[in-house]
């Protein structure tokens, strides 16, 4: 069974994402210890929390430079859930910092004219509309709701191999990847079997 690590850097919700990885038959760590690292099959970037918080934790423990070379050099499949999404990018607002750079965009406050409609942050159901072809969509997969909590978005994504989408007064980013790299802005940790779908999807697109 392939190594998948939950990066820890103290992070809310991941008891939820480490249950619903073992729920599906994934061989999962929590650690911020960059050997765990280095002899991952997959990573995962959890949610929940402070994003500038979390890029300070990975800096801090040496976890930078080991993610660099699992995802960019060896192409690890790595996932980014929410706030582990917005760190893939090149910048993040909240906190005003740099993320890892990995894909082209920034992680934006959530913006909506209409505050009584639709409030943020933005929680609730949502269906996902893939783009194009998709790993993390398969076919069967396409029409299935996830669960979102969340008040910043990833906005202006360019280089990246396919997109999904999500409407809240109007169609914002869902999920987003770039061969090994892959981003989500809901919670498949709490989207029932349409999370233990991605998640097996996420498994077998390193096979």
């Amino acid at each position: 069974m392939s190594r998948v690590t939950v990066v820890n850097y103290a992070n809310s919700n991941t008891n939820s994402v480490l249950r619903a990885l073992n729920a599906v038959g994934a061989d999962v760590h929590f650690s911020d210890n960059p050997d765990d690292i280095a002899q991952s099959a997959y990573i995962v970037l959890p949610g929940v929390g402070h994003t500038g918080t979390a890029m300070a934790s990975l800096q801090a423990n040496g976890l930078i430079g080991p993610l660099e070379e699992a995802v960019i050099e060896r192409k690890v499949p790595v996932l980014g859930i929410c706030l582990g999404m917005h760190l893939l990018l090149d910048y993040v607002h909240e906190g005003e910092c740099a993320g890892l750079g990995w894909v082209r965009g920034e992680a934006r406050a959530l913006a909506v004219e209409d505050r009584r409609k639709y409030k943020i942050p933005h929680i609730g159901w949502n269906d996902v509309k893939a783009d194009g072809p998709s790993m993390l969509f398969p076919d069967e997969q396409r029409g299935d709701l996830f669960y979102f909590c969340h008040k910043f978005t990833a906005d202006g994504v360019t280089d990246v191999n396919s997109l999904a989408s999500f409407s809240y007064e109007r169609r914002w980013i869902a999920s987003f990847e770039k061969q090994n790299i892959f981003g989500v802005q809901f919670h498949p940790e709490k989207s029932h079997d349409a999370g233990a779908r991605l998640f097996t999807a996420f498994l077998n697109a390193g096979r």
